[in-house]
């Protein structure tokens, strides 16, 4: 017992799931069940053409939300330059050998 040594009785036992309600194997995300709907058929044309749409009409998160789970989120650029000047000053101590 004592920091991170919990009591025998509180330990996990070997071979036992700390979650074992969790999620089943082979259970899909929403992401995968989205990318395998629209590759059947022309769904796939159909909600691009809707979305288009959507988005032209008026500005919608849904339509964000759509796009960056079936093909990621955009990466932002980000800005690294830095602007700055040293300014070293020597006694003149320095200078004697």
């Amino acid at each position: 017992m004592g920091y991170k040594q919990p009591p025998k009785e509180h330990m996990w036992k070997k071979g036992q799931s700390g979650n074992p309600n969790g999620k089943p194997k082979g259970a899909l995300n929403l992401t995968s069940i989205l990318k395998q709907h629209l590759s059947e058929d022309q769904r796939a044309e159909k909600l691009m053409q809707a979305v288009v749409k959507r988005a032209h009409d008026k500005s919608d998160p849904l339509v964000k939300e759509i796009l960056e789970r079936v093909d990621g989120k955009v990466p932002q650029a980000i800005d690294a330059t830095i602007d700055t000047t040293v300014n070293i000053v020597f006694d003149e101590s320095f200078n004697e050998e």
